[in-house]
């Protein structure tokens, strides 16, 4: 390992720098100070012989690192100083920058490692859990969703929102990411009477896990009608009498928050599922709720694990697709829980996953911004705003409630007698 320490502090005349070797560069906006010296060897106790090749500056470079250092003091107008350390190696440069002379000597440290020794020093900001490592390819699909969402929003005329989820399929072979399905909602549930007179023309759980589902059913619909006439730039492929994913796609699931998880947290009383009512989450209870009073659904965190475990194509797909089960689940922000207990929550809580599933959360930066409750689905490209009745905003049904995904299957497949 390369240690540099500046010795220029020392009383030593020998590694104080030549008067005659000190240059002072003026100009306009900043001023240049140059100081050099050349590092001696430590002495050794025995004598040593005076020869060409050895002399004391001690040329042997199988004993020895020659190197010849400067700090480079810069202050410019808006004084701020900038160092930087050079260090020569064999003849080799490196140049490190900094605010000060430890960041700029590690810098060339650091590099002179690198390339010597093929020694690659990895830094940890401060802010960091130091057991999470980055997953790069999760940033990347994170950054990718994101920006897509904010473009399809711009194009439709609607304000982003914080609060969205998306579907994506990606390919291994050439990690081709695309984007399937959008939903963006406040946590809401429909009053009883529309539920109950909508016919399934109406969407009955509001949030944006639930409307990305219910999108990402409709473009798997649209894909199983290509499958059935033979298209091949469809994303199924026939297996016997039924279609599947193609081995070479995954399914992800991106959310720009993390799921509600307060009654399955390792911290609760009693890990049970959850229910949504009206106005808030309520605890699942053993005996059968009354329906009279208000509708009551399944919490999201629920749903999700369902998911991971029956797959997201839901009941009336299934006749027709084997489970399609998600890669992975990835938050944009950071997650209250580790990824984890999120891993655990979200997949294996009842049963272990058929297939192994990704859980991460990246620390991007979402600013808080509102908007109408919206969702989006790859198989007609079209952004529906959506009412709190369930609805579109001119109150006609939305092309992803069960009434309209029942009316798309019949159509893209043979009836069943």
């Amino acid at each position: 390992q390369l240690r540099f320490k500046s010795r220029a502090r020392r009383a030593s005349p020998r590694l104080r720098p030549r008067k005659e070797q000190q240059q002072k560069l003026s100009c306009k906006s900043s001023r240049l100070i140059l100081l050099h010296w050349k590092r001696r060897p430590l002495r050794r106790s025995h004598p040593r012989r005076q020869s060409d090749n050895c002399t004391r500056w001690d040329r042997d470079r199988s004993l020895f690192i020659d190197m010849n250092i400067f700090i480079y003091y810069f202050e410019n107008s808006s004084n701020q100083d900038i160092f930087r350390f050079k260090c020569v190696v064999g003849g080799r440069e490196f140049i490190g920058a900094g605010k000060n002379k430890k960041d700029a000597k590690n810098q060339a440290a650091t590099q002179a490692l690198d390339t010597i020794f093929n020694m690659s020093v990895e830094t940890v900001e401060e802010d960091e859990d130091v057991e999470e490592k980055i997953n790069s390819v999760d940033d990347a699909t994170c950054a990718f969703v994101r920006s897509q969402y904010e473009i399809i929003c711009a194009l439709n005329g609607i304000t982003p929102s914080s609060d969205f989820a998306c579907f994506v399929i990606w390919s291994i072979l050439n990690n081709e990411i695309k984007l399937i399905s959008i939903g963006s909602s406040t946590q809401d549930l429909a009053h009883l009477e529309e539920v109950a007179e909508s016919g399934g023309k109406k969407i009955v759980h509001h949030n944006s896990v639930i409307y990305a589902r219910r999108a990402a059913v409709r473009f798997f619909i649209d894909q199983l009608a290509k499958a059935e006439k033979g298209k091949e730039d469809s994303c199924l492929e026939p297996i016997g009498r039924m279609f599947r994913l193609k081995p070479s796609l995954r399914l992800s699931i991106v959310t720009s928050q993390p799921v509600d998880i307060r009654f399955s947290a390792p911290k609760s009383a009693e890990q049970r599922l959850s229910v949504y009512g009206k106005d808030n989450l309520l605890e699942c209870i053993s005996e059968v709720p009354d329906d009279k009073e208000e509708p009551r659904v399944h919490s999201v965190v629920d749903k999700i694990l369902k998911w991971c475990n029956l797959g997201v194509q839901g009941a009336l797909l299934t006749t027709r697709l084997h489970p399609i089960i998600p890669s992975s689940i990835l938050t944009m922000t950071r997650c209250p829980l580790p990824n984890q207990s999120y891993l655990h929550l979200l997949t294996s809580r009842v049963c272990p996953p058929p297939l192994p599933i990704n859980v991460y959360s990246a620390k991007m930066d979402l600013p808080f911004a509102e908007s109408h409750a919206h969702l989006w689905s790859h198989a007609d490209a079209k952004m529906e705003v959506l009412s709190e009745t369930g609805t579109t905003a001119d109150g006609a049904a939305s092309s992803c409630s069960k009434h309209s995904l029942y009316k798309a299957f019949l159509a893209a497949t043979p009836r069943f007698p």
